[in-house]
């Protein structure tokens, strides 16, 4: 008989995030109704804010200093105002790292849950040169000559035989999009020899002897060799590997192994030196960046400064426990979202499984060959595969029901439930619904089909004098993935996270759990950059440090359908294959077909996410209340109101004292709180009702949508997690479970 009982424990550390700046930081900028020209100058006089606002925004900071210099007309004015109130807000309500407003440190748990963070001042940071930039700059470097000559190249890791021709995939830029199509060459004993060279890496002079001794002129063995380099067909090993050390590093390393090029290496160890002085103290001025993007001019590729340093927060606190109460509170959590949560369609996987079928029957079939639109079955070709979105669209939304609505049922048991429980707080006129476990327990739990690992991102809260904890979902595989990006400024983080990745290991060690390695966008790499944490990795248009043995290449990959599952295996090994992505990439967002196929790949047959969907009421209530289990707060209260209610509002000639008038008989209207967040994807913005420079931000953001969302901020000068003078912060918390009941066995 199977085991119904909750099989996950957690793990011994949780990783805390907080804002920079307390709460209190915004409810000062917005007890008065007007955010003042004033208030923005002595802002500018904290160092900390200063280079946080800086780092974020180059050109705002630039229309700041010229504000509090009486430099601006009326307009820009505003809208300056505006701009750095929405800042200011994100660096003081929101715990999501961005920059230096909001960082990460590990904690541990332990009888009682005592947060003590220390102040901005003391915070730790990492700072580094922006992937987009070092990924431009690796290019520049392995053109020119005297470094190309000594530079290894290998093939293009999407690189694959069919037939008497070869196919990769390219990337080109077009109207600053980056977009992908498959090449395919001739096969040729040249082009044969060239590639099979090329595997151990390999100098452009020994490629043309070794086609001197087949018979070719070097005047003519040349060129050949420099239009398959200029094809991406074969790439030099400056290309960037998103495992490992940070790329800045690799860089250096590499050219220093290299002759003649002291005068690279040395600047590049200057920048870096440059880089470690700032990160010894947080609240630089910004004229030091203006002097060290002056030195890295010297290296002679172009930058925009917006998009030049990447910086990463840790902050540092003088007691970081989480009662052992809570993670049991968290269980109980589990238990019942567990029951509400419906499998899902898994519709991408189900289509592909009956088009291999139908295709190749019981064959195994080489993974390019099938994944081929051309020649193959392709996956998800229909779709337009570029990569242009913002950063944050990237990455992995952690948010509540309406994200996932798409992906379920459209109705069922459980959605009547709720429905009848909304609809009796509405005729009741109450603002929060507490569910009972006898509501469901004629709901079975399934655990056989839940991930190795999964992670909760909680909020500690204070409401009307109780510790509440609010938990909209869980996510897997993998644990680590939705702190993994910040391991290379935490040591802490980093050995949390390698922690999860070995008992993930170890789990099926018959069979290889490999790493999945792409970089769709150069801007990406600042959220893909992690350590090794598996044994194998499959790069795909993305170098690996591995040595060849524990690299799956794309041909080394083949696909067979058996007893109803896909089964992913290495030729070179025998092994089947267990992807898996440890980073928050959103690769859901116009990924490449091999990409977004490995990805959920590791996902089949499985629910990777618990969470509480309310079901079509969403789309039908302009409010649903908050909804309580016990202790936890599964769901915030959400108000969605079509910006038409509001059309009269944004008449930039309406006086404010007639806008805020409306604002009041509005909030009155629908029963929203002096304070709320307005919830865009993942993006969220507290606003103060009281303050017409607030909602003059709130009426900015939501002035070209259709209807606008806001969700209840449970925060209030009751926290949980305070610094040291008292101030309560906001934050979040990463709880990470594993599966007793697997892990136990190793």
């Amino acid at each position: 008989m199977k085991d119904k009982s909750n099989p996950y424990k957690s793990t011994p550390n949780f990783v805390l995030r907080t804002p920079l700046f307390p709460l209190s930081f915004f409810s000062e900028a917005t007890k008065r109704s007007d955010f003042s020209n004033a208030q923005i100058k002595k802002l500018l006089e904290n160092p900390v804010f200063t280079e946080a606002l800086f780092l974020a925004s180059p050109s705002l900071y630039s229309e700041v200093t010229k504000l509090v210099k009486n430099q601006l007309n009326k307009k820009r004015e505003e809208k300056t105002k505006i701009s750095v109130l929405k800042y200011l807000a994100r660096m003081s309500s929101r715990a999501t790292p961005f920059g230096l407003f909001a960082g990460c440190a590990v904690g541990t748990l332990g009888k009682e849950t005592k947060i003590i963070t220390k102040t901005a001042e003391n915070a730790k940071r990492k700072t580094d040169l922006d992937m987009n930039y070092l990924v431009a700059l690796a290019k520049d470097l392995a053109k020119k000559k005297h470094i190309k000559c000594q530079l290894l190249y290998h093939p293009n890791t999407s690189l694959y035989k069919t037939g008497k021709t070869y196919r990769f995939v390219e990337y080109y830029y077009l109207n600053n999009r980056r977009l992908h199509r498959i090449i395919e060459v001739d096969y040729s004993i040249y082009l044969e020899r060239i590639i099979q060279l090329a595997k151990k890496g390999v100098l452009i002079s020994d490629l043309v002897k070794e086609l001197e001794v087949i018979g070719i002129e070097k005047d003519e063995s040349l060129p050949f060799i420099e239009e398959i380099i200029d094809s991406q067909l074969l790439l030099s090993d400056l290309e960037p590997s998103l495992s490992g050390p940070p790329f800045m590093n690799q860089i250096i390393d590499l050219l220093k192994r290299k002759n003649g090029l002291e005068r690279e290496v040395s600047i590049l160890k200057e920048i870096q030196n440059s880089l470690d002085t700032l990160d010894r103290k947080i609240g630089n001025p910004p004229i030091k960046y203006y002097h060290l993007s002056e030195k890295i001019k010297q290296l002679e590729t172009t930058f925009d400064i917006k998009h030049l340093y990447q910086a990463d927060l840790k902050i540092t606190t003088s007691k970081n426990t989480l009662s052992y109460s809570v993670i049991d509170e968290l269980k109980k959590g589990i238990n019942l979202l567990n029951k509400l949560t419906p499998r899902f369609s898994d519709s991408n996987l189900s289509k592909f499984k009956t088009r291999f079928v139908q295709r190749y029957e019981t064959r195994e079939m080489p993974l390019a060959t099938v994944l081929d639109t051309e020649i193959g079955i392709g996956y998800l070709q229909d779709g337009d595969i570029g990569d242009t979105n913002p950063l944050i669209d990237d990455l992995l939304i952690l948010a509540e029901t309406d994200v996932f609505e798409s992906k379920v049922e459209d109705t069922n048991k459980i959605h009547q439930i709720l429905f009848n429980q909304i609809m009796k707080a509405h005729r009741k006129g109450v603002h929060v619904i507490s569910l009972k476990e006898e509501d469901f327990e004629a709901f079975p739990s399934n655990w056989d089909d839940l991930p190795d690992s999964m992670s909760t991102m909680i909020q500690l809260v204070n409401v009307e004098g109780q510790t509440k904890i609010s938990c909209p979902s869980l996510v897997g595989p993998t644990a680590a993935r939705l702190f993994s990006r910040f391991c290379h400024g935490s040591k802490e983080i980093q050995e949390h996270a390698y922690r999860i990745a070995q008992a993930e290991n170890s789990i099926e060690s018959d069979k290889i759990t490999a790493e999945i390695l792409h970089l769709p966008e150069a801007r990406v790499g600042n959220i893909l950059c992690r350590p090794q944490f598996r044994h194998f990795e499959i790069p795909f248009m993305s170098k690996s440090l591995k040595s060849a043995n524990y690299q799956l290449t794309i041909d080394d990959l083949y696909l067979s359908f058996r007893n109803n599952k896909l089964v992913l295996r290495s030729k070179k090994h025998n092994k089947e294959v267990i992807p898996r992505l440890t980073n928050a990439h959103n690769y859901l967002n116009n990924s490449i077909p091999i990409y977004h196929f490995l990805c959920d790949l590791q996902n089949q047959g499985m629910r990777n996410e618990l969470f509480l969907d309310v079901g079509p009421v969403i789309g039908k209530k302009e409010f649903i209340p908050r909804i309580e289990y016990d202790r936890l707060i599964l769901f915030r209260a959400r108000w969605s109101v079509p910006t038409d209610n509001i059309k009269h509002l944004l008449d930039p000639k309406i006086e404010k004292s007639s806008l805020m008038d409306e604002v009041t008989c509005l909030r009155k209207e629908k029963g929203i709180p002096k304070l709320a967040v307005l919830q865009n994807g993942d993006r969220e913005l507290l606003i103060n009702f009281h303050s017409v420079t607030s909602v003059l931000s709130f009426l900015d953001s939501v002035k070209y949508q259709e209807k606008f969302v806001l969700r209840e901020f449970l925060f209030n000068e009751s926290g949980i997690v305070k610094d040291q003078k008292g101030n309560p912060y906001s934050n979040q918390l990463i709880i990470s479970f594993l599966n007793a009941r697997k892990t136990s066995k190793n």
